[in-house]
């Protein structure tokens, strides 16, 4: 394995909390802490911070708003698949998100999908089908169950890391879902092919805190939603669409 840098360290740190972390990637990490003294300093405050949270008893989600939530959460199970570095989206603070979410009046309703996906994507064993940071890996995941493979690019450079991908549903419609990371937030990059029966999104929307854009890229419907403030996202899409255009992604 590659030696770890700060960033990709403070997301296994996380991991290795949750006694999630094994293998190689946890020796990268123990031999990265020997070194870097600031990720020790961290690692301690986030074992501080989980043995405070113990301590607190989670209150009871009010029963009509945990019926509402759990309505909206796919019938039917899904491969396990969790991915460890994301952990730190606490149930509780997601709940809220939901609750939020669903009170709302609608809008668009491919909007509607893409918030509740994204929302949803967050529980655990929802977020990740194939777990890698390699862009060669996550791309040939989707040959074969899509009718168009979308193009991966890597954004680790630019600060928005790929850490795999998913198969999701936009109405009946299969998307190819990629997850990126902007520090501690999720970003879902949902594709699907372009067609004059294929769901349309607005070009962009906010709710609750969550943006969402909307763009075409080589004969694909492509939408990005995440709790990233509104200029980040933009930025991300730009950054996207720069390298999605190189070829060495489309192979």
């Amino acid at each position: 394995m590659d030696e770890l840098s700060c960033q990709n360290a403070r997301i296994y740190i996380d991991a290795l909390i949750d006694g999630e972390l094994k293998g190689p990637a946890q020796a990268a990490l123990q031999e990265h802490l020997q070194g870097c003294a600031e990720c020790r300093v961290l690692l301690e405050s986030r074992r501080q911070l989980v043995a405070k949270l113990q301590t607190l008893q989670e209150p009871a989600l009010e029963s009509g708003l945990r019926s509402r939530i759990m309505a909206n959460l796919p019938a039917e199970p899904r491969r396990p698949a969790w991915q460890p570095a994301l952990r730190w989206a606490a149930p509780l603070a997601l709940a809220a998100s939901l609750g939020l979410f669903f009170f709302m009046p609608r809008g668009n309703a491919v909007t509607d999908e893409m918030l509740s996906a994204h929302l949803r994507s967050l529980t655990p064993g929802h977020l990740i089908d194939v777990e890698s940071s390699n862009s060669h890996v996550v791309k040939p995941w989707f040959n074969g169950k899509l009718a168009l493979s979308p193009p991966v690019p890597d954004l680790a450079e630019e600060q928005f890391p790929l850490v795999g991908g998913r198969l999701d549903y936009v109405g009946d419609t299969t998307a190819a879902c990629l997850i990126y990371l902007r520090a501690r937030h999720v970003i879902n990059l949902c594709l699907w092919p372009l067609g004059p029966n294929a769901p349309k999104p607005p070009a962009s929307a906010e709710r609750g805190g969550f943006h969402m854009i909307a763009f075409e890229v080589a004969g694909q419907q492509a939408v990005a939603v995440s709790d990233v403030n509104r200029p980040e996202l933009e930025q991300f899409k730009q950054l996207w669409l720069a390298r999605a255009q190189d070829p060495a992604n489309n192979h």
